[in-house]
Parts: structure tokens; sequence; C-alpha cells
């Protein structure tokens, strides 16, 4: 970043390609297999206690008050690892629900409680990645910008933290025997199914 004394102006010209003569028509390029990590987003996804919509926005968020997880559709992520991590945040967050875990999650944005169920979803997206042995990509800039307020509440009371991780460490819990039970039971629905393949085959 330059700090400019005035502001300098450009104009600048732009064409849509089919405008231009000699450009070859634009060929979609070819979808790669699904990776494991979305595989294991979609297990999440079908465990969650919440509804959970991919909507064309760029903002993903959970509804405390509608108790609902709207994220920007998974093509839009740079990587399949950022799509699960945004996904487990705001799944997190869903975990302190009232009939839930029931934690203060209703709070106005900038506060204090609001910048501490931040951090609490960020420690359960730690502990998942520890459970799910998998490089997440969960920490976004817009939590890093939380960092002054949790200092500033860790300095007001240091046990703070000790109330954080323990929420954090239910969450994760929660959110991984929700998973576990989803994964159990697609395992058990692909072997009935090669067995009932196999018979066919017989």
């Amino acid at each position: 970043m330059v700090e400019l004394s005035r502001p300098i102006i450009n104009y600048f010209y732009l064409y849509n390609a089919s405008q231009i003569e000699g450009i070859p028509p634009y060929i979609e390029p070819k979808k790669e297999e699904q990776s494991n990590v979305l595989e294991m987003a979609d297990s999440f996804i079908v465990s969650s206690e919440c509804p959970i919509e991919e909507k064309f926005q760029e903002k993903a968020f959970y509804s405390p008050f509608d108790d609902k997880i709207t994220l920007p559709p998974r093509k839009f992520f740079k990587s399949d690892e950022a799509f699960l991590g945004t996904l487990l945040h705001e799944m997190s967050h869903s975990t302190g629900n009232e009939e839930r875990l029931n934690r203060d999650i209703k709070n106005r944005f900038g506060t204090e409680k609001y910048a501490i169920e931040e951090l609490t979803a960020e420690l359960s997206c730690v502990f998942l990645e520890a459970e799910l042995d998998k490089d997440i990509d969960f920490t976004r800039q817009d939590h890093i910008n939380y960092f002054n307020s949790w200092i500033q509440v860790l300095k007001n009371d240091p046990n703070e933290l000790y109330k954080v991780c323990s929420n954090a460490s239910k969450s994760c819990n929660r959110l991984m025997d929700n998973y576990e039970r989803v994964r159990a039971f697609e395992n058990t629905q692909t072997k009935q199914k090669d067995e009932n393949e196999l018979e066919a085959v017989i």
C-alpha cells in the first residue's frame, strides 16, 4: 500500500471476449472428481442439526434467530478445504443454540460477547482439525480482526479462556458424534449396495 498525496484516476476499457475477433469460443473446463474433503463436508451437512443452504451471496453466517446456516456456493471458495473450514465454523456456532449446548450467542456485532463466541467457534475448528487429521483452512481475515477484543476480554478475566476452551471442546465433540453416526450409516449403506450388486452378478 502506498499513500498518495492526491488520488490518481485511471480509466480502462473492458471488452467481453465475444466482442473480439479471433478469440476462440469459451470451453467449460472439465470438472475434477469430487475430493475427499467435499465428501467429508457433505457428510457434515447431512449431520447438521439445523438447515444448511448454499446461496448466491458473499457471506457465510449462522442465524441464531432462524437457527439456519447460509453459505456461498462451494465453487466460490478458493479451495475445498476453505469451504469445509467455513462450514465447520458456522456449524460450531449452531451448537450454541439454546436447545443444544445453550451458549450466549445472540450478541451484537463488535461486542466482547460476540468476539468470545467467534473465538469459541475458531477453537472448535482447531479441535475438529485434530480429530479429522485434516488440514482445514478455517482462519479468515475477519476472525483475525477479533484479536483485540479477545485479548481485552482475557485481560479482564483470564479464566474466560478456560471457559472458551471448554465450550469449544463440547462443540467439537457434538459435531464429531453427529458426523460419525452419519458416516457409519453411509458406510453400512455402501456395503449393503455392494453386496446386492454382487448377488445380482452371481
